[in-house]
């Protein structure tokens, strides 16, 4: 690997990571999906860890939104 195809982050905040968390499913065999806290918690953990701004979009539809 060449030292141009590295990306180096040397900011105190690394950058902005969303997460959709869709846990109800209201038209599709799904339904709810157990665990989904969980695994929201965690993935916030991790990456706050790593100095990401989190934001957390919760049951989102396939419309179009703003985040």
């Amino acid at each position: 690997m060449f030292e141009q195809d590295v990306y180096t982050v040397k900011g105190s905040v690394r950058g902005r990571a969303v997460i959709i968390s869709n846990e109800f499913f209201t038209h599709s065999s799904l339904g709810v999906r157990p665990g989904n806290s969980a695994d929201v918690m965690n993935l916030k953990k991790l990456l706050k860890s790593l100095n990401f701004t989190v934001e957390t979009f919760c049951d989102k539809t396939d419309k179009v939104d703003n985040f």
